[in-house]
């Protein structure tokens, strides 16, 4: 029996983001068992920095990318193209060198909002261009959204778009809630070290705890956004003498970031990023059975229920972030409680089977539709 083809549009890691993770996962999924794919790899390997720029070498990479995809889509003839799209200009620009051929050649698109800065990014362009996007997205077969939360600001905007409602999940790290936990109690930021994404704040939090509770530390574990971020963190640090109470670990990959999260005791996010969407560090807190502290961004609110499986703190609030902390240091039994909450959560809804099996009954969906 023929598999219909599906020529996948996206980057992989390095460097590590939310796309390009799951692009990875994507590909290495039991996709391939339903589908023939052929993937275009549209990295920019010079790191997360560069992401979104609009400079010459991103041009350069951008034309090459549309060519490249191009000569895929006469090769291989693939009956389906599915793109992550971006939510900026430059990127924006970019994607439509993939979604303007595929039209003129009749393919299903199925476009996926990865971000929820889209909207936003909508109504800051100009009529024009704003015409321009709807005119693009009526000839989408089908769009996924993360969450009803993402789908309701879209749908506004685009009413003639059909969308489809898949939220992430991921692999089970597999701790069922057995966890031994260190002492002192460990607290664990995992996250692009990016001023937005709340580490300077849980910095600023950790100066408040420790005058309270010197049994704490902090670890913190993800790549610098640059150095300008790198020296603020150290400075604070040293002005607020926190140096035995905070360790920065680096990026952490693999077996490494299951031993990281499954010998702390919290989880925090206290994410304002403009384009966080989900926090898949979120999920990968849930199925390690810790509860969590962050933000009620985007749809995270779909995942932390404040005072079910973790705290929701306001943006920039660090007194927020340090009473949350305190309280489950000082409550071990609710630490135990808001863990279990979440890890069932993660078995009902965010398993990567579950997700897998969502994204194959879109596509076999979008192939069946006529036009």
């Amino acid at each position: 029996m023929n598999r219909n083809k599906i020529l996948i549009i996206g980057p992989t890691p390095p460097p590590h983001h939310g796309v390009s993770v799951f692009t990875s996962a994507l590909l290495e999924s039991d996709l391939k068992s339903h589908f023939e794919m052929v993937h275009l790899d549209i990295s920019d390997r010079r790191g997360i920095g560069n992401l979104g720029k609009f400079d010459l070498m991103n041009m350069v990479l951008s034309l090459f990318h549309g060519i490249k995809f191009c000569c895929l889509l006469i090769r291989h003839n693939p009956r389906l193209v599915y793109l992550p799209i971006s939510e900026n200009i430059a990127g924006f620009m970019r994607d439509c060198l993939f979604i303007l051929p595929a039209i003129l050649m009749r393919k299903k698109i199925v476009i996926h909002f990865h971000g929820g800065y889209f909207r936003t990014f909508y109504e800051n362009s100009n009529r024009t261009l704003k015409f321009f996007i709807r005119s693009i997205f009526h000839q989408v077969t089908c769009c996924i959204v993360l969450c009803h939360y993402y789908k309701d600001q879209l749908i506004s905007i685009l009413p003639k778009t059909r969308f489809e409602i898949i939220p992430y999940g991921i692999k089970d790290i597999g701790t069922n809630g057995k966890i031994k936990r260190a002492f002192p109690v460990s607290v664990l930021y995992l996250s692009n070290l990016i001023a937005e994404k709340g580490f300077l704040d849980v910095i600023k939090a950790a100066h408040s705890i420790v005058q309270k509770r010197t049994d704490v530390r902090f670890l913190f574990a993800g790549t610098w956004n640059g150095e300008s971020e790198k020296q603020q963190a150290q400075e604070m640090i040293e002005n607020f003498h926190l140096q035995n109470n905070i360790e920065f670990l680096g990026p952490v990959y693999g077996q490494k970031k299951l031993d990281l999260f499954t010998t702390c005791d919290i989880f925090v996010f206290p994410t304002y990023y403009r384009h966080e969407s989900f926090g898949i560090v979120n999920l990968e807190a849930m199925a390690a059975s810790l509860p969590i502290i962050t933000t009620n961004k985007g749809c995270i609110r779909d995942l932390v229920i404040d005072h079910e499986n973790g705290f929701i703190v306001e943006p920039q609030q660090p007194e927020q972030i340090a009473f949350a902390i305190l309280q489950l240091i000082d409550n071990p039994d609710l630490r135990k409680r808001m863990g279990k909450a979440g890890r069932k959560k993660f078995e009902q809804y965010y398993t990567k089977e579950i997700h897998i099996h969502r994204m194959i009954e879109v596509f076999n969906k979008t192939l069946a539709t006529n036009g």
